[in-house]
């Protein structure tokens, strides 16, 4: 057994906590992808800690291990831990380990309820207590020492040479400290929460060759560990309207708003519609606010908002465009989501005198980039308009995502599970194929960030349109194979990738006071 931790720790004046022989945390320097991490593991005889399904259905985690796109919870595949397994892990990944550290268990909580690592890097210091010794490289946390409320936070330059607990156990032996003076700060192995919604197809099905809403895990707006929703998850009294080919009104997975179908809207059974267009709005608001946690069908991204379904014409006219628009705008849409592109539209003064009133109105405004690889088409090019790219499970751009000057954001847009006409879809709950598989191009990317938008506003009714989108570009993850060039107002930039993909937690977290982001 390795030699390095001691095999027990007194992790606060009451609780003394015992080494578990099997387990470390691994810290990176820079986020890691699973898929490439697990065999770098497997080489060293060691595996992912494994979350662990519902007993009984196997869909969704019943312990949800805490890993974080840089720490990873590890175990050995053959016994314990010596001191040379724990070398040929740090030769393993040599520079790019910030750090490894042990894992502990709590005598009062049982299995891996119990199981949780004292960070190396982190210290805790009672305010009225002296400051640690200069010989040891700290820096204050001043956010965090001032929420804790009589503790500094102090992070530790080198945790390799000088681990937390070491630090502790050496300024304990000081008689100036208390025992309560100094803590640790301890990560559990298991996230304390983890909001999965009870959906029938939010959970991949690999029997049936899907990959569940990857989509809204990818955004964070629900998945593992903390997400969007654990914050928000969008009220009712904040509207949507989705300016399409209208949306099944009797779809029992969308909230559509009572008494305002507007003009035109048909419900998508319009027999003049084009084949492809048929059944597009309803793809559409399903991903923008399909019901959530309904125990049927799909999630959307702001499942607690409301849809208001608008439908074009039969001859999609700019001044019906406009008219939508405005019609969107008087009855109280707070968000309006155009998948859809006419690049002959750019210079239409009817629609930019809606899409100005729209914004004046406090009115978020967010539409498709297009799907010809190529500049970007109208009505993504409006000033007042969140331009919205389609990205792939890797977080790259779809090849045939339009791009240019005007591109915002990206957003999933490869395979997006949502609700479909009733009866033609090609995913059942109940026997009804209500739904679909994969919804994709950037038409299904738009209304990730419409609802991204709607959850900014139910928690913040107040919120202008400009604030919208500066937080959403703003917090953009500057993902995917591209290079973000400093310049822009809200942030780095790619001509390909506009600020990068939504992360829909972080947008949520940019407009929390900061004594509530935590």
């Amino acid at each position: 057994m390795t030699t390095r931790y001691p095999l027990e720790l007194a992790r606060d004046p009451d609780t003394v906590v015992t080494l578990d022989r099997t387990r470390l945390l691994l810290a990176f320097r820079t986020p890691q992808q699973l898929d490439a991490l697990s065999p770098r593991l497997r080489h060293v005889d060691m595996g992912l800690e494994p979350s662990t399904p519902v007993p009984g259905n196997g869909r969704g985690p019943s312990e949800t291990v805490n890993h974080t796109d840089r720490r990873f919870w590890v175990r050995s595949l053959s016994g314990g831990i010596d001191d040379e397994l724990h070398n040929a892990i740090d030769a393993e990944f040599d520079d790019a380990l910030e750090w490894i550290a042990p894992v502990y268990h709590h005598p009062l909580a049982p299995g891996r309820a119990g199981l949780h690592c004292p960070v190396p890097d982190v210290l805790l210091v009672k305010d009225d207590e002296a400051p640690p010794p200069s010989d040891i490289e700290l820096r204050e946390d001043a956010d965090t020492s001032r929420d804790l409320q009589g503790y500094r936070c102090y992070i530790i330059a080198d945790p390799r040479s000088h681990p937390a607990h070491e630090v502790r156990a050496q300024l304990l032996e000081q008689e100036s400290y208390d025992d309560d003076a100094v803590l640790l700060s301890t990560m559990p192995l298991l996230l304390p929460y983890s909001f999965e919604p009870a959906d029938t197809f939010y959970q991949p099905d690999p029997s049936i060759g899907y990959g569940g809403q990857w989509n809204l895990v990818r955004i964070r707006a629900g998945g593992p560990g903390r997400t969007a929703w654990d914050l928000q998850m969008g009220v009712s009294t904040i509207t949507i309207a989705v300016i399409d080919s209208g949306s099944d009104l009797t779809h029992s997975d969308l909230r559509h708003v009572a008494g305002t179908g507007g003009p035109n809207n048909d419900g998508s059974n319009n027999p003049h519609l084009p084949r492809f267009a048929k059944g597009h709005g309803t793809m559409v608001a399903g991903v923008a606010a399909a019901i959530t946690h309904n125990l049927k069908g799909t999630s959307g991204v702001a499942g607690g908002c409301s849809v208001m379904p608008l439908c074009f014409n039969t001859n999609h006219t700019d001044t019906d465009a406009a008219a939508l628009i405005n019609f969107a705008v008087t009855n109280g849409a707070r968000v309006i989501n155009m998948s859809w592109n006419v690049p002959g539209w750019q210079g239409s003064i009817i629609i930019h005198r809606a899409l100005d009133r729209a914004h004046t109105n406090n009115v978020v405004l967010c539409a498709s980039s297009g799907n010809d690889g190529a500049a970007l088409t109208f009505p993504a090019t409006g000033s007042r308009v969140i331009a919205v790219g389609s990205s792939d499970r890797n977080d790259a751009r779809v090849s045939d995502s339009n791009y240019g000057t005007s591109l915002s954001v990206m957003a999933p847009g490869d395979g997006v599970p949502t609700t479909m006409l009733k009866g033609d879809g090609d995913l059942s709950d109940l026997d009804r194929r209500d739904w679909v598989k994969a919804f994709g191009g950037t038409s299904a990317a738009a209304p990730h960030v419409s609802g991204i938008a709607a959850l900014l506003l139910s928690s913040d009714p107040a919120i202008t349109p400009d604030e919208v989108r500066a937080v959403i570009e703003g917090t953009a993850d500057r993902a995917g194979p591209a290079t973000y060039q400093p310049g822009s107002t809200n942030g780095p930039w790619s001509i390909h990738q506009g600020h990068g993909r939504v992360n829909a937690l972080d947008a949520l977290l940019a407009t929390l006071p900061a004594r509530l982001r935590r």
